[in-house]
């Protein structure tokens, strides 16, 4: 009787044991389905990007300082979550010190200029960052962003411009650059860059890609003698839709990926 006892507990010991793997590997498989899910979404979108979108964003320049980057954190956790007023009350001591980091004048004027649609706050807070941070393709990218909300495009073309000697696979600026140039009416200029965003492949480009195809179609469809291209490219365009690759909104092309609120880049 004891031995028949002690086989029950060994059975049910082992029987415990393989739920608990079993456990485990289901355990294991969502957690690679949420990171791979995870590469492949904008924050609050569900739109598919690429490895180069970088939808977290970081702040390359940022000193080292453990303080400031837990500041950080909070700063860019609120921006995502649409927290406005609290983002700019959680980067207030650092934008107080005597000289504040480039990173964090950049994120206020992120915030100001995507969320409040303040311009002039904006544009304030970036010519103290390229002060301190000449060249630098964040203060660029947001510079080019003022400029064309206030219909400059000339100007804002310029920022962009820049922004990809620093940053050359940055997709979203060479879309921006190129709506920039249609407005210009250069339209050999814009389809060109158009092309090189689909040179790169759906893989790395994503929505990005997806948004190049939608507009190079819109050239292709004026002129008859490319109905056949543009057929091509529209067809791309809806089996892209069908798989579930949605099409950015407003607010992430705007933000691109210099445009977020940078989390402070891993040390050590």
């Amino acid at each position: 009787m004891k031995h028949g006892v002690r086989q029950e507990r060994v059975r049910g010991k082992a029987a415990g044991l393989l739920i608990g793997l079993v456990v485990l590997a289901l355990a294991a498989a969502w957690f690679v389905r949420g990171r791979i899910r995870s590469q492949t979404a904008f924050p609050g979108s569900g739109s598919a990007v690429t490895k180069h979108d970088k939808p977290s964003g970081t702040q390359p320049n940022a000193p080292a300082d453990p303080e400031s980057d837990i500041l950080r954190e909070r700063v860019a956790a609120l921006y995502a979550q649409g927290a406005t007023g609290a983002a700019l009350d959680a980067l207030k001591p650092l934008l107080d010190r005597p000289q504040p980091a480039a990173v964090d004048l950049v994120s206020a004027a992120s915030i100001r200029l995507q969320k409040m649609a303040d311009l002039e706050g904006a544009r304030a807070l970036l010519q103290r960052a390229a002060r301190i941070s000449p060249n630098d393709a964040r203060v660029e990218f947001n510079l080019g962003q003022c400029d064309f909300a206030e219909g400059n495009f000339q100007a804002a073309a310029e920022h962009l411009r820049r922004v990809l000697e620093a940053e050359p696979d940055d997709l979203p600026t060479k879309l921006a650059l190129a709506e920039c140039l249609e407005l210009l009416e250069k339209p050999l200029e814009a389809e060109a860059l158009y092309r090189e965003v689909l040179a790169r492949g759906v893989d790395f480009g994503g929505s990005w890609y997806k948004i190049a195809l939608y507009r190079l179609s819109r050239f292709a469809f004026e002129d008859p003698a490319r109905a056949a291209e543009a057929e091509r490219l529209i067809q791309e365009h809806d089996l892209l839709e069908e798989r579930g690759v949605v099409t950015p909104n407003a607010s992430d092309v705007q933000r691109g990926n210099l445009g977020q609120v940078a989390r402070p880049a891993p040390r050590g």
